[in-house]
């Protein structure tokens, strides 16, 4: 990926994933193009291609695992100390040329400043190629669906896609 061989890097990512964690593998890169999207194993520290999750001052960061659930979800929560520029939840996926939808299953409690956080995905180097941002999630609500749908261009070597707040 460095070496900006982003397709062969992806193809190498797959074909471990395929060794170490087979489970992953019937659906990855061929129904499903972000790795581990249902958060069920903890990232993998310094992989390009599994969840990024950063540190943030007045920001707390942590997966939730029900044992009756396939997946996990991500608690994100906003302590109010800070007027946070929070970027610190993303994932690198290469994509073929073509048509996309991102489908998430978000919860919001309590969130009353006027920005909310949202959902982007972006161009991994150029965002004027691609860049699609979902609806500001405010206020509470229960769990819902969020569709985005984009489009990749020949020119779009890689993606970003993060879970995002603005200051």
């Amino acid at each position: 990926f460095q070496q900006h061989q982003f397709s062969q890097a992806a193809i190498a990512w797959t074909t471990e994933v395929a060794r170490f964690n087979p489970s992953a593998f019937p659906r990855y890169r061929a129904k499903e193009y972000l790795y581990n999207s249902s958060l069920a194993e903890a990232p993998l520290a310094g992989a390009v291609f599994d969840w990024n999750m950063s540190l943030a001052k007045g920001v707390t960061i942590k997966r939730e695992c029900q044992p009756q659930q396939n997946g996990c979800s991500l608690q994100i929560q906003f302590d109010g100390s800070e007027n946070v520029d929070f970027r610190n939840v993303s994932q690198i996926s290469v994509l073929e040329p073509g048509s996309y939808v991102l489908r998430a299953l978000v919860d919001t409690s309590g969130i009353t400043t006027d920005q909310g956080v949202f959902i982007e995905v972006k161009d991994g180097e150029s965002e004027g190629r691609l860049d699609v941002q979902s609806e500001q999630l405010k206020g509470s609500s229960g769990w819902r669906e969020i569709r985005m749908p984009f489009k990749v261009e020949p020119n779009t070597n890689f993606i970003n896609v993060a879970i995002r707040r603005k200051a």
